[in-house]
Formats: structure tokens, sequence, C-alpha cells
């Protein structure tokens, strides 16, 4: 499986899901996605694994095509 840097991954969600955002922690570079419309955390990262938050479920129609991209994030912070 191809390896996305976080960039990629922000790339690709964002045009897809324009209600989410992909951001990081200015002081960590730790990612996570933003739902623009539910105003909260959907998912994050912690020790370079994607950790999905219940709020998930609002997505349950597109949850498998976000899983398998957050799958080929290569772990790395934003730098």
């Amino acid at each position: 499986m191809n390896k996305l840097n976080i960039q990629e991954i922000k790339t690709r969600i964002e045009q897809t899901f324009p209600e989410l955002v992909v951001g990081w922690a200015s002081d960590t570079g730790i990612p996570s996605i933003y739902s623009k419309r539910l105003c909260r955390v959907i998912a994050y990262t912690y020790h370079g694994k994607w950790i999905l938050k219940s709020e998930i479920s609002e997505y349950s129609n597109h949850i498998a095509a976000i899983i398998n991209l957050l799958e080929q994030w290569d772990g790395k912070k934003e730098n």
C-alpha cells in the first residue's frame, strides 16, 4: 500500500469532504480532523495512529473511504 504524507491526506479529505478540515497543533505538529458541521474533532492521532471519535459515525456512508485513506498515512508529523 502506498504511504501518503499528511499534506496529501489533507488535500484528499478536504476535496472529497468540504465540511472536514485537516489541521495540526502548531506546537506538536500532531494532525487531527475537524468537522465544520459538528464543530468538533472527529479523528486525531496518538503515537502515529489515527483514533476515530464516536462523531465519525456522522460520516458512516463514507467511513470506509476515510479509514482507507487514513491507513495510508506515513505516520510523520507536519514539518
